[in-house]
């Protein structure tokens, strides 16, 4: 849930970008990012900043 949070701050300029953002890597911030944070809360193998392993 913070992943999704900080891509919200960053998409609507509240937050600077930070590596709870990028959830696919790609070392940006964009609404890609959001598609990683929800797989990975679903369930799905995703990269997830705060648990890269997992």
């Amino acid at each position: 849930m913070s992943d999704i949070l900080a891509i919200n701050d960053v998409l609507f300029e509240l937050a600077a970008a930070s590596a709870l953002c990028d959830t696919n890597e790609d070392g940006e911030c964009n609404v890609a990012d959001i598609l990683g944070a929800n797989a990975k809360i679903f369930g799905v193998d995703a990269f997830c900043s705060r648990y890269p392993s997992h």
